[in-house]
């Protein structure tokens, strides 16, 4: 890899940058789908479409227990 930084997006806004000895982490409020893109510090670009499923949360709904 010859870039030195890879700046992150999210849904096109801006999440962070990362480079060789730093990686960028990200958490997502909420299941859904989303689109990763990444753009170096040549200019060069890709983007994914990702499909983010929360396990665990619990609908916020009333539970009656008799």
């Amino acid at each position: 890899m010859d870039s030195n930084i890879i700046y992150w997006f999210v849904d096109d806004a801006y999440l962070g940058n990362s480079t060789k000895q730093r990686s960028i982490e990200w958490y997502p409020k909420e299941s859904g789908r989303y689109c990763i893109r990444a753009v170096d510090d040549k200019g060069r670009a890709d983007a994914r479409n990702i499909r983010v499923d929360i396990i665990g949360v619990i609908n916020k709904q009333k539970i009656d227990v008799h």
